[in-house]
């Protein structure tokens, strides 16, 4: 069926790349000003950018990379997720991929550590290497010795205190400068979804005010408002009409929240996981008997602090919710 919405889906995704991102003008120029030395051949300060979900950290990092390599020839920047590259030898191998340095499948951390060292070396080329969610690393070393090497870095996390647990050793080498980035405000969002519904839609398929509607719904989250319209717009083709309505925005909101849950999921280890199973299914439990209930589970558990972390992590990505003090929190399946 030919498609009556849809214009352009490719800028409907999380993935596309805007002219400009809007409503980070203050967090775009910090960037820029740490980044921009790079452009004549100086080291650029390092930066640390944090913020919830979905507020734009990547976008602007990626768009501001863009720019700087479009400026200045001489300027590589490179872009790795720590998510799915935790450790030092899988972010060293993506970092020598990214600049087209041959990694042999079976090759020690040191040859690849030399390899790096001989790159950020070469006075032809500026190195930028941008580290997302960067407080899933599983050792921090890795941070020093980027640091330590001449190129710049950007670290990107949705939590603010990610390198306050450093060791000071780490702390002196990076020097960072931070830049927060707040929730959208519904009005932020929704000129957010617009822009990509003028550029990725056909002309008034959808009216202002269901692009306030999505904008209210996603809570501050731009990824999930523009999830929300490409869904909705998908919905309303499959059953050929020519507008996106509120019941298909309604719609597309709990395809969106499920697709995000199941994503997260996705990302979560054996332990994690193991935890989530013993929350669903209780009515509601304290952090106290989780973990006596995972312990006679695994053969190996983490410590009891791991699983508050873990907990407050299962919060964030919205996966459960808590209610009660610190002391009496009860802990639920949502």
């Amino acid at each position: 069926m030919e498609n009556i919405i849809i214009a352009n889906e490719s800028v409907l995704l999380e993935s596309h790349q805007p002219e400009d991102v809007l409503h980070r003008e203050g967090q775009k120029q910090v960037l820029i000003d740490c980044v921009k030395p790079a452009s004549s051949g100086k080291r650029i300060r390092n930066i640390f950018l944090y913020g919830p979900p979905g507020t734009g950290k990547t976008l602007l990092t990626r768009w501001t990379m863009a720019e700087l390599e479009k400026a200045a020839n001489r300027i590589k920047t490179i872009y790795v997720n720590c998510w799915s590259r935790s450790t030092a030898y899988a972010v060293l191998g993506e970092i020598l991929h990214q600049a087209e340095i041959f990694v042999s499948p079976r090759e020690s951390m040191l040859s690849m550590t030399r390899k790096f060292e001989n790159m950020v070396k070469s006075p032809e080329r500026k190195f930028i290497i941008a580290l997302d969610e960067v407080d899933q690393l599983a050792s921090t070393e890795i941070l020093y010795d980027v640091s330590r090497s001449g190129a710049g870095l950007v670290c990107i996390s949705n939590n603010p205190y990610a390198l306050s647990n450093v060791d000071d050793r780490i702390k002196s080498s990076l020097q960072v400068e931070g830049a927060e980035f707040p929730a959208y405000t519904a009005d932020q969002v929704a000129d957010i979804i617009g822009q990509r519904a003028k550029y990725g839609l056909a002309p008034n398929s959808i009216l202002r005010d269901d692009v306030k509607m999505i904008a209210r719904m996603c809570n501050g989250d731009a990824r999930v408002g523009i999830e929300m319209l490409r869904k909705a717009a998908l919905i309303a083709e499959n059953e050929n009409k020519r507008k996106i309505s509120a019941e298909h925005i309604r719609k597309a909101f709990d395809e969106a929240k499920f697709m995000r849950k199941s994503k997260s999921e996705a990302r979560l280890n054996d332990d994690e996981m193991e935890i989530l199973k013993i929350i669903r299914s209780e009515n509601r439990i304290n952090a106290t008997h989780i973990y006596e209930k995972y312990s006679e589970k695994v053969s190996s558990p983490v410590t009891e602090r791991a699983v508050r972390k873990y907990l407050k992590k299962f919060s964030k990505l919205g996966l459960i919710g808590h209610e009660g003090d610190v002391r009496w929190r009860e802990y639920f399946a949502v």
